[in-house]
């Protein structure tokens, strides 16, 4: 949680998606897992770290725990792909859908990298 809270503060005007891929604070994070974290968490991916408070850095915490553990298991072992039930099976696609809410996901270039997300459930300043 320390090395969250630490990578945010020190970076208040980055976007979320660019700082989750910034590998002195998050080796191994990669461009699908950042957006999976960031859709789990409910964070827009160009929201700037100053904003998020707290809890919402709690959520982050876990979710990167989450995923990381979770592609370990399903594709760091096997191979394989994420669950189902991930973003990851609709991220790259033009017109994947949100497999919380079903809305046509948005994709975008953030931080040099393409981001996938869900305006639905993921708001810029909320």
């Amino acid at each position: 949680m320390e090395i969250v809270a630490h990578a945010l503060n020190r970076h208040t005007k980055r976007p979320l998606k660019a700082l989750l891929l910034d590998q002195r604070y998050f080796p191994g994070m990669g461009n699908w897992m950042a957006d999976e974290v960031l859709w789990r968490a409910n964070l827009h991916p160009n929201c700037r770290s100053a904003m998020i408070g707290p809890k919402e850095q709690k959520k982050l915490f876990s979710q990167i725990l989450f995923v990381v553990h979770g592609a370990m298991k399903s594709v760091g072992t096997k191979g394989g792909d994420p669950p189902k039930k991930w973003l990851f099976h609709q991220r790259w696609k033009d017109g994947g859908t949100c497999p919380k809410s079903g809305v046509t996901l948005i994709r975008e270039e953030i931080g040099g990298r393409t981001s996938c997300w869900s305006p639905d459930l993921q708001k810029l300043g909320e």
